[in-house]
């Protein structure tokens, strides 16, 4: 079974590696954000993922725009892969820790 394991992991490494930017994650209102831009998003009631427990990481292919924001065709990711993944797009680090490589660079 751990085959099957590793497939799925590296499919879900491959999407989240060509759709870095569409990272959102679920906050304590049920609702995601999006990562880049703090937008207010929800899952499809289409999908798959809208009858389960929501995941707290996903990367998603498109927004559709209804009196909702919906995310579609979503995977589940592990938020550690971004920093393997798309670190040349995200910033990590604490707030503290931001600033101050910020006020390195100015």
């Amino acid at each position: 079974m751990r085959g099957t394991t590793d497939k799925a992991e590296s499919l879900q490494k491959c999407i989240l590696s060509g759709f870095f930017a569409n990272v959102a994650r679920l906050q304590p209102s049920g609702q995601y954000r999006s990562l880049r831009d703090d937008h207010p998003l929800n899952i499809h009631p289409t999908s798959v993922l809208a009858c389960e427990e929501p995941p707290q990481w996903v990367v998603f292919n498109e927004v559709i725009q209804t009196n909702k924001d919906y995310m579609r065709d979503i995977t589940v990711i592990n938020p550690e892969w971004l920093h393997e993944l798309a670190a040349h797009f995200y910033h990590f680090g604490t707030e503290r820790e931001l600033a101050a490589k910020r006020a390195r660079r100015e």
